[in-house]
């Protein structure tokens, strides 16, 4: 970096104007320079799971507005892999295709941990656990940035909910906050040393993310984070608070706050962003010199790898492997029009898309298709479910593919229930009656709720598995390739199971109730049956384990085991490594993942498998002392296959810390988190939080704000006028589509009126609308 370029901003001939200048996005996807002084703006561009660089500059969901790109599997697939190496290749791979588009930023990974199956936005994050989720995205970050691409580390934090996530504050008590959900930015951050990390549009603990002063401190104090602090798009509640709290670059570049600031005379906020600003166009400036080489076919073929990789075997009554020659049947419409991502700001234009259907056609010739379904109708018609058993009648095996409409897994809205659409679910139950030879793949980004699991002789997840789906499942249905894959979150037995059943999502407080016990944690802590846990798989071989030693090697632990594979073919095996704590004075989870390692073996092949445990794996947060701290006892160390399918284990006795007393206290007054029974009372959440829990009042005429929603408007005559016309312009927008416009209705009015200067209104019409609905009695004011 040339340091008189890309010095201080106090030492470089900037003016006040320039500074903030660099603060905010020069316009929705582009980063400003310094044309004067020859500083180069740089482009941005989402997403997670493959490079959707727009060909216009504004924001546009559909695919064939952006370039084509290499769309590789969802994070939530990536993370059944449970396979560094490979989240790093990935990440290299969207590195290269952004140089060759010019684009200096890509947008992601996120981290934000699954709270709850029904979060819309679940196929983006990795895992329900946040030791997974933060090695995989820290190296996905590593590999991006190896090609002189900087990543940006979201949503942080606490975006566990897309319903209201403009404006809802998310409650959670201080443990939960940092051994749960700030975990995996911690790890990400440690390990993989992102260029930016993009700040959440939701408040926490009733603060907006963008302006939370002490999480911003936290990031780059404790974890020490030297990057840049960006806000999503149009997160900014607040420019002030948020440059005084440590955030650096406002986007999208249609605000007028920076002058604001400028006004105010916070000129140390603004020395500070405009340099985080100008460092970061100095490490784009050296990413380009860097050589680099993008190939689309390989990248294709990592697309490949990674969906083989991903996919999990849920179930196998040793229907597959499949084989070629078979009389085979394939029902569904997802298997000739596959759904390889979600849809939101991450979806992108596919380089190439590789369908079930063709890639089983290539190698079962005289096999037949039938759709089955509509996938953009709930129902399915009773002449094709006819149709369907027509074709299944009498074959030696059937391909059932089975998913979720587009519409189900979407950026800003959260599933309402976890079932397959009902003409699916018909549909499969009829199929497996006419022929139990029948083999279920499922397309979905997220758990499902699977009463008819027991009818299909195998069960294959596939995930959205990116455009090279159709080619890996084909593989592993054959037998070219095992199934390897293991559930990065649990597969519940039905949606009142869930920790957060009842309150999830919540409108505008959403009170983390269950505290620690998010995923597994939690169906482990109740006692509770599952359909699927956490971490399960099966294989086409068998794994034997053996051997497991313990060693202390100073403050670390060193845990060594042996597997071998004992089938008939070349697979791959993930062993995991649970925690289970003392639980006498902290109360915690039974057990915690603390390690993983996945080794592909021939048939007889042996592998030593180690993990290091270092005190911090060990440790849980103190509230009372701001610091971590290690519960002395026995701990048990547990080797497995899963979760629930522990195959070896070993007890050590850890030397702990002396437990501070207002924590022991406060803890022993919460019985229901030392003994799961699914109730957590407000009462003992409020103890563990310190304080009482909000509780929300809709605003009345006079306390409009921007941060006002248009449905809270209802009881004032501008407001009501307000609604009717966006009403009637939905209705004509979509057409008539039910569905559509409710969930645009929902969209629209659930969102705080600044958002609407992204859609292109104007600011001052949105504060004349309130100041109409105030009655004029006071100025518009941000809260």
């Amino acid at each position: 970096m040339d340091e008189q370029r890309h010095g201080k901003a106090g030492e470089l001939p900037l003016t006040a104007e320039e500074k903030a200048g660099l603060c905010i996005g020069a316009d929705f996807w582009h980063v400003r320079g310094v044309p004067r002084l020859g500083l180069k703006g740089i482009m941005v561009a989402d997403g997670p799971h493959g490079l959707r660089k727009q060909v216009a500059n504004h924001d546009s969901a559909r695919p064939s507005d952006s370039v084509p790109a290499v769309c590789f599997p969802t994070a939530s697939a990536v993370a059944c892999t449970f396979d560094e190496e490979l989240a790093y290749a990935m990440g290299r791979a969207m590195g290269e295709e952004c140089r060759r588009e010019g684009v200096s930023v890509l947008l992601g990974p996120g981290v934000n941990l699954k709270r709850s199956p029904l979060g819309g936005r679940n196929f983006e994050y990795f895992s329900e656990d946040p030791y997974l989720a933060g090695k995989l995205a820290a190296a996905m970050i590593r590999g991006i940035q190896s090609t002189g691409v900087g990543a940006s580390l979201k949503h942080f934090a606490v975006n566990s909910q897309e319903t209201e996530r403009l404006t809802v504050d998310e409650v959670v008590d201080e443990r939960a906050l940092r051994e749960v959900y700030l975990r995996p930015f911690e790890i990400a951050v440690q390990e993989g040393k992102p260029w930016t990390v993009m700040a959440a549009y939701n408040r926490l603990n009733g603060t907006y993310c963008c302006e939370n002063k002490e999480l911003l401190d936290l990031l780059r104090r404790e974890w020490g984070f030297d990057g840049l602090v960006m806000s999503d798009w149009g997160a900014v509640n607040d420019v002030q608070r948020a440059m005084d709290a440590g955030m650096d670059l406002e986007m999208p570049g249609i605000s007028n706050g920076h002058r604001e600031v400028l006004a105010a005379g916070r000129i140390p906020a603004l020395d500070r962003g405009a340099e985080k600003v100008l460092q970061l166009l100095g490490r784009a400036e050296q990413g380009v010199q860097r050589p680099y080489a993008c190939d689309f076919t390989a990248h294709h073929a990592l697309a490949e790898t990674i969906a083989a990789s991903a996919a999990v075997l849920l179930k196998n009554d040793g229907l597959l492997p499949g084989r070629r020659g078979q009389r085979a049947a394939v029902i569904g419409a997802l298997a000739g029009e596959p759904r390889c991502q979600g849809s939101g700001s991450s979806r992108i234009h596919p380089w190439r898309l590789d369908s079930p259907w063709e890639a089983l056609c290539k190698e079962l010739p005289d096999a037949v298709y039938v759709p089955g379904y509509d996938l953009a109708a709930e129902e399915s018609q009773s002449e094709q479910i006819a149709q369907a058993l027509e074709a299944v009648r009498g074959k030696d095996i059937v391909y059932l593919f089975a998913g979720l409409p587009e519409s189900w897994e979407c950026e800003g809205f959260d599933r309402t229930h976890l079932r397959l659409p009902a003409g699916q679910e018909a549909l499969i139950e009829a199929v497996c009656r006419e022929n139990p030879r029948t083999v279920v793949i499922l397309l979905s980004g997220g758990a499902l709720e699977l009463p008819w699991a027991d009818r299909p002789g195998a069960i294959l997840l596939a995930h959205l598995g990116g455009e090279a789906v159709g080619t890996a499942v084909a593989k592993l249905l054959l037998g070219d390739l095992s199934p390897s894959g293991k559930l990065a979150e649990t597969f519940p037995l039905s949606l009142a199971d869930t920790p957060p059943a009842g309150c999830y999502p919540a409108r505008h407080v959403a009170q983390h109730r269950e505290s620690l016990y998010v995923g597994y944690r939690y169906y482990d802590a109740a006692g509770k049956a599952v359909r699927y846990p956490f971490g399960h798989g099966l294989s086409y071989a068998r794994f034997a384990y053996s051997g497991l030693s313990v060693q202390r090697a100073g403050e670390q632990l060193v845990v060594r085991c042996r597997i071998e594979n004992v089938g008939s073919m070349t697979a791959a095996e993930t062993v995991q490594l649970y925690l289970a704590p003392p639980r006498k004075v902290a109360f915690a989870p039974p057990q915690i993942l603390t390690g993983f390692a996945r080794r592909t073996l021939a048939p007889g092949e042996a592998a030593e498998i180690t993990f290091t445990l270092a005190r911090r794996d060990v440790s849980y947060y103190s509230p009372a002392g701001k610091c971590w701290k290690v519960e002395g006892g026995v701990y048990e160390l547990r080797l497995g296959a899963s979760s629930r399918d522990i195959r070896l284990r070993a007890a050590i006795e850890w030397p702990g810390d002396d437990v501070c007393p207002a924590d022991a206290a406060n803890w022993a007054a919460c019985p229901h988190y030392a003994k799961v029974d699914g109730v957590f009372p407000k009462e003992e959440f409020e103890r563990l939080l310190g304080w009482a829990v909000p509780c929300y009042r809709p605003p009345q005429k006079g306390e409009y704000t921007l941060n006002t929603m248009p449905e809270e408007l209802a009881s004032c005559r501008a407001g009501r006028a307000l609604l009717c016309g966006i009403r009637c312009f939905l209705r004509w927008r979509c057409r008539r589509d039910v569905r559509r416009e409710a969930r645009a209705w929902a969209l629209v009015t659930q969102s705080p009126l600044r958002q609407a200067v992204q859609g292109g209104v104007p600011l001052w019409l949105i504060r004349l609308l309130l100041r109409l609905c105030n009655g004029r009695r006071r100025a518009v004011q941000k809260k």
